[in-house]
């Protein structure tokens, strides 16, 4: 998966749906994200996302939390 824009406003509109107080629009965002973390590259994304100082504040702090629980895990995982 590559940085492009599209990607980045696709990624940032999942993770601000993520912070949601409302079930009906976090979960389906993060059943989304689960979906798409093992997609070659998409971690990557996530860092780009996190270094992107144009992303809101909000944003950034759920992707690097984001970035730190898919690590945690799917760390054992590899072989």
């Amino acid at each position: 998966m590559e940085a492009t824009a599209e990607n980045l406003s696709m990624l940032s509109t999942l993770l601000t749906q993520s912070l949601s107080a409302q079930p009906e629009i976090r979960h389906p965002a993060e059943k989304n994200l689960n979906s798409t973390e093992l997609q070659p590259g998409f971690l990557l994304l996530v860092l780009t996302l996190v270094k992107d100082d144009r992303a809101a504040l909000d944003v950034r702090q759920a992707a690097g939390v984001y970035f730190k629980n898919v690590v945690r895990k799917r760390w054992g995982e590899v072989s």
